[in-house]
């Protein structure tokens, strides 16, 4: 470009109306905070275009979550070679919502809010409260995912599908109601190399958990004390029924070793395995069925449907076969 269409370049963009407003933005992020990642992070998240907002039903109550900036996300860090980008993926109740990429580093500036249906009717009373804190309790899921920053030699969808799982944890919706101001939220880590977990916190994100009304402020007719007692008779029954669950289990498996010297050498079988984050599950809780309706015609096309599932095999610590 010779120094003609330079110059004509530069009047086109002073005379453009948003020439001004970046300029201001980017003088008042240089002032509070030199770190140019940072800044090019927040001008990316005021720049992108909004979602369409879904007009929020004026009888429900929502679940609204405020993420802040995440803190000492370092595990993934050595195992990453290329320029990265990390994004919070939050899932409850059915619905999932993703935040906008970030520059992987260790304080990641993460933020947006979000807006999940918690009730169809809002509670009338105390009593409608105490039930619904008693019957739901449902959690926010949280999983923090690392995929390539796109460039000139990739390809969008490659970075769609090569995503590595960074971290992972879930917090009661609950705790909205002990704890309105807000906290830290530790992720466990996972996906380390060789497939195994990874041992440690893999980081912790800020989040404002908040019961939010589209019509009116909202107001809970309960106290903390009476939350929290509610809340903790329902976690003790909570651990009563897994232990009941797990000794079931464990009596079923020795009664059908019992049946034949054929089960009793079935090693290989596990009906406990731990997930992403480190708790032991039930493997039946792993697979879901998938309705599809006519869209399978047969068995044999459904087993090609479940043979292009991607498996990889890996290797784990001492040399041990780790399958994901």
């Amino acid at each position: 470009m010779d120094p003609q269409q330079l110059e004509a370049l530069r009047s086109t963009l002073r005379s453009a109306p948003q020439y001004n407003d970046l300029r201001s933005k980017v003088s008042s992020l240089l002032s509070t905070n030199p770190n140019s990642e940072d800044i090019l992070a927040t001008l990316l998240c005021a720049s992108s275009t909004p979602a369409p907002v879904t007009p929020l039903d004026p009888d429900a109550v929502y679940l609204r979550v405020k993420i802040g900036r995440g803190s000492a996300f370092v595990n993934h860090l050595s195992s990453t070679s290329r320029l990265a980008d990390l994004s919070l993926s939050l899932s409850f109740k059915g619905s999932r919502v993703t935040t906008v990429p970030v520059r992987s580093n260790t304080n990641p500036a993460f933020d947006g809010t979000f807006s999940f249906p918690l009730t169809s009717q809002s509670p009338v009373d105390s009593n409608g409260w105490y039930d619904l804190i008693t019957d739901d309790c449902s959690k926010l899921h949280i999983v923090c995912t690392s995929s390539p920053t796109p460039s000139s030699d990739t390809h969008k969808s490659f970075t769609a599908i090569n995503k590595d799982l960074v971290a992972a944890g879930s917090v009661d919706w609950r705790s909205s109601l002990v704890n309105p101001d807000g906290g830290n939220i530790e992720l466990a880590g996972c996906g380390g190399a060789g497939g195994f977990l990874v041992g440690g916190g893999g980081g912790s994100v800020h989040m404002t958990l908040s019961l939010v009304q589209s019509t009116k402020d909202l107001t809970l007719p309960l106290t903390t004390d009476d939350i929290l007692r509610h809340i903790t008779l329902q976690e003790q029954k909570e651990i009563e029924h897994a232990r009941d669950f797990y000794m079931y289990a464990k009596d079923w498996w020795r009664g059908f070793q019992e049946i034949s010297p054929i089960h009793s050498n079935r090693s290989g079988v596990r009906i406990f395995a731990e997930d992403e984050i480190g708790t032991n599950r039930c493997v039946c809780t792993y697979v879901s069925p998938v309705k599809v309706g006519r869209l399978i015609d047969s068995p044999r096309h459904a087993a090609r449907f479940v043979s292009l599932i991607p498996f990889e095999r890996r290797s784990g610590v001492g040399g041990r076969r780790v399958d994901r």
